[in-house]
């Protein structure tokens, strides 16, 4: 999942801190959690990201085994 994220995020052009602000989080190391698979966001939070990063959920947050 981390380097999904990661990828797009910088595809797009966005920084830790505008995503960490699209989310809701107060700070950017919250959403570098999520990237660096340390955390699984709620499913609301999951929507506004692939919403931002114009892609899936289930793209983004993939699991594999």
């Amino acid at each position: 999942m981390q380097h999904k994220l990661r990828k797009k995020r910088l595809e797009h052009g966005y920084t830790l801190k505008e995503m960490s602000e699209c989310c809701g989080y107060r700070s950017p190391s919250a959403y570098q959690m999520i990237e660096s698979s340390l955390i699984i966001p709620p499913v609301h939070k999951a929507m506004k990201i692939a919403q931002k990063l114009n892609s899936t959920v289930e793209e983004l947050f993939e699991y594999n085994n």
